[in-house]
């Protein structure tokens, strides 16, 4: 039984259901989907929830930037595979997207009562240009032939931020670049 745990929440990392979220300045609040897991249908072993994100104001092309996201694994279990973690930058002008590949592990987002804290300073291209960009969480296949298939992106548990097209999740956040 113990096996088949496992073996349901490796192969079911298709289907987490949708995301969204409500602006205040720098600090966004999410709300949860009203989807639940049942025990006829468990889902995948994680249910990833985004509570809160705070992202600056601005940052400069070619330099680092922090932020931080707090999380909630409202599953039984973390993903036993790892995968890539992206933030994604579009221009909302022109559509040019930008990943900027991020340092965090979901194998160690684990189930824990009040979530956690995801913290990161990245280094934005320095080919971006000035202006402003909308921000996106990607969490694609880590195999290449699956990767640009957003059937097997995790998609996190909140309302109205997963682009079925792409496999991303909006942060619903607009970043102003500068040079």
């Amino acid at each position: 039984m113990k096996n088949c745990t496992r073996l349901l929440a490796c192969c079911l990392a298709l289907v987490l259901p949708f995301c969204g979220i409500h602006a205040q300045g720098t600090t966004i609040k999410y709300t949860e989907s009203k989807t639940e897991q049942t025990a006829q249908d468990p889902g995948p072993g994680y249910r990833f929830v985004l509570q809160e994100a705070y992202f600056p104001d601005h940052a400069v092309a070619g330099h680092m930037f922090a932020f931080k996201v707090h999380l909630e694994n409202k599953g039984y279990i973390s993903p036993a595979a790892g995968r890539p973690v992206l933030l994604v930058l579009r221009n909302v002008e022109t559509g040019k997207e930008y990943s900027v590949k991020c340092q965090a592990d979901i194998r160690k987002w684990t189930t824990s009562p009040g979530g956690f804290d995801w913290r990161e300073m990245l280094k934005l291209p320095a080919s971006m240009p000035p202006g402003k960009y909308s921000l996106y969480l990607a969490i694609p296949s880590k195999y290449g032939t699956l990767a640009k298939d957003p059937q097997y992106s995790i998609r996190l548990a909140n309302e109205s931020c997963w682009e079925e097209d792409t496999g991303y999740n909006r942060m619903n956040y607009i970043l102003t670049v500068l040079r």
